[in-house]
């Protein structure tokens, strides 16, 4: 008896296993990060993505800030299918689909790089659109999804004094340059 319910409850556990891993929440993050104006490189974070046949995300930036240059480090989840990375004013659109299912798991979908000048942008997943930001399965059912939104902090670069004093016992010129942390 024991036996024979531990076989069902195995073979239930096989037949259940695909749809416990799409009834869990998605979660995408966009980066937060902070650097001196050149290359900004913002990382796109998922958790719990498995069982994906489609994603389309929609990334909302501040322009006078940022400028989207490309994509790096894509998962090799998304290696194979279809993927489109594009930038229309101030979104970087991110679309990719195939016929088997990526399970990426945990972890980075990929990097985006932008050129950045002294500034602060948010960097916005829009959920308000319809269809924007959404992962499918294989199948075409939508996969609940959540979204969390970075930030992009681009410094001023310090301005480096030269200060040059004679030094009391030697009687010579030194230069000071201060340091950067």
């Amino acid at each position: 008896m024991k036996t024979k319910l531990t076989k069902y409850i195995s073979i239930l556990f096989i037949i259940a296993w695909p749809v416990l891993l799409q009834s869990q929440t998605i979660n995408t993050t966009a980066g937060t990060v902070s650097n001196c104006p050149g290359d900004i490189v913002v990382p796109v974070n998922v958790t719990n993505c498995n069982g994906v046949g489609a994603i389309s995300l929609v990334l909302q930036f501040n322009t006078s800030v940022l400028s989207f240059l490309n994509y790096e480090n894509l998962h090799p989840q998304l290696s194979s299918g279809f993927l489109i990375v594009n930038n229309s004013e101030n979104k970087v659109i991110i679309s990719w689909a195939n016929t088997t299912a990526a399970n990426i798991g945990n972890g980075k979908l990929m990097d985006l790089r932008f050129s950045g000048i002294t500034g602060i942008s948010n960097l916005t997943w829009d959920t308000q659109t319809s269809g924007n930001c959404e992962y499918s399965s294989s199948n075409g059912t939508i996969l609940p999804s959540s979204y969390t939104n970075g930030t992009a902090t681009v410094y001023q670069p310090p301005k480096l004094l030269r200060i040059q004093a004679m030094h009391p016992f030697w009687n010579m010129a030194m230069q000071v340059l201060p340091s950067m942390p």
